[in-house]
């Protein structure tokens, strides 16, 4: 809960305390949960190599005791990670494998999060044309689990891949409503996601001053809370949308991004900088 609020460093305390506890009461299944989560804080910090390795050490112990579901998640978790680290093939890879392993299962609820999980990479991939339909259950899912802020995620991955492939129009509706959705709840994530696309269809609407300020807004918070990915997504969005008007810094400020992702394992954010400093 500390960590959806944004206290990710409360968050990260209390998880480590937890561990603690649970390897005392030599409680295993509980102890793979907490490592789980503690790699999920660490990442929302921007700490991807401690990430890694507490999924790691996680699915070390759900093999040692059979514990298939945990299984999933770590999964899961994983290949966020790898994605960020610009692995995309591999993190698709290991997203298949945790949506297979979850439909085997019958974990319906969360096979919607490995299957919004693929679309995603898809995007990365440049596979726009096929992100709708691989995010479509997802959607179908959080709706019938009326689960507002997993939808809000869904539409907004959506949105983007409308938006790349030139779809302007139904971008616009898409994140008009993923926004919408994303208010429904407090959790900041689904909020940021939002928002972050938001601001790109507004940019391609020609109101790049206002996206700009929204994303610089977006940033502001970012830091507050301690999101290191939103404000590197912020960053890039401003650095394209400002490149793109040949605007003084904006090269600067986008080699500048790269060079601190690439620094901290973010390196599909460093690539996407990269090109956009260099145009292409």
């Amino acid at each position: 809960m500390l960590d959806s609020l944004g206290d990710l460093k409360g968050a990260r305390m209390k998880q480590a305390e937890a561990l603690q506890a649970f390897r005392d009461a030599h409680d295993r299944r509980g102890e793979a949960s907490t490592l789980n989560n503690l790699g999920n804080v660490m990442a929302e910090l921007g700490d991807l190599r401690g990430a890694k390795e507490r999924y790691e050490q996680s699915m070390t112990v759900q093999e040692q005791i059979g514990y298939q579901r945990g299984r999933g998640f770590s999964l899961q978790a994983l290949a966020d990670v790898l994605r960020e680290q610009d692995q995309l093939d591999e993190a698709r890879k290991t997203a298949e494998e945790g949506a297979a392993l979850r439909k085997e299962l019958g974990d319906q609820n969360n096979l919607a999060a490995s299957q919004l999980q693929i679309a995603q990479i898809a995007l990365d991939q440049g596979q726009y044309a096929s992100v709708e339909e691989l995010a479509r259950p997802a959607v179908e899912t959080y709706q019938k689990i009326k689960s507002a802020q997993g939808e809000a995620i869904a539409q907004a991955t959506i949105a983007l891949a409308q938006l790349q492939a030139g779809k302007l129009a139904d971008a616009a509706t898409t994140a008009d409503r993923a926004t919408k959705l994303a208010e429904q709840g407090s959790d900041r994530p689904p909020r940021f996601v939002a928002a972050l696309v938001a601001a790109r269809v507004q940019a391609a609407n020609g109101q790049t001053q206002e996206a700009v300020r929204a994303l610089q807004l977006l940033i502001a918070e970012a830091s507050r809370y301690g999101y290191l990915w939103v404000e590197y997504e912020a960053r890039l969005a401003i650095g394209e949308i400002e490149g793109k008007q040949n605007r003084d810094g904006s090269r600067a400020q986008l080699k500048l991004l790269a060079k601190e992702a690439k620094e901290k394992g973010y390196l599909r954010i460093a690539r996407l900088a990269q090109a956009a400093e260099s145009g292409t």
